[in-house]
């Protein structure tokens, strides 16, 4: 189990608004021993859970209103009297959402090199391929 001191640390480093000089002193410790701290797996295994217990809060938080958000975006989107290229993105944004955003590009390029036929039989002579032994 934490210290105080060590769940005083997990806090101020959640909340962002303090260097780690700053956080030191407010805690009462080195700065030094602050990164022993965070090297701990204990430490480190609070401030995942910590962390992704915040993470989780959000998006219930962020599902419970995204219905409304929706019916508003859709309103927008369907509004003539938005401006064209707010339409354009609400649209084209709805129409990502729903069949998926390209992420890459492909490459296609054509060279002759690549593709020619290589015959993995040209190096052994006619001599080689009679004496081959049949493997059952």
């Amino acid at each position: 189990m934490l210290d105080e001191r060590r769940i005083k640390l997990i806090e101020l480093i959640i909340e962002g608004s303090l260097n780690k000089t700053e956080m030191a002193k407010q805690i009462g410790v080195a700065r030094q021993t602050l990164y022993e701290w965070m090297g701990q797996d204990e430490w480190t295994a609070e401030y995942d859970r910590r962390l992704q217990e915040i993470k989780t809060n959000a998006n219930k938080l962020f599902n419970a209103k995204l219905d409304n958000v929706i019916d508003e975006w859709y309103k927008m989107m369907m509004d003539e009297s938005c401006e064209k290229r707010t339409r354009a993105k609400l649209i084209v944004d709805w129409v990502d959402r729903s069949l998926g955003k390209p992420t890459s590009r492909l490459e296609v390029t054509d060279n002759k090199e690549d593709n020619e036929y290589i015959d993995p039989l040209s190096d052994i002579t006619d001599e080689e391929i009679i004496n081959l032994k049949l493997v059952k």
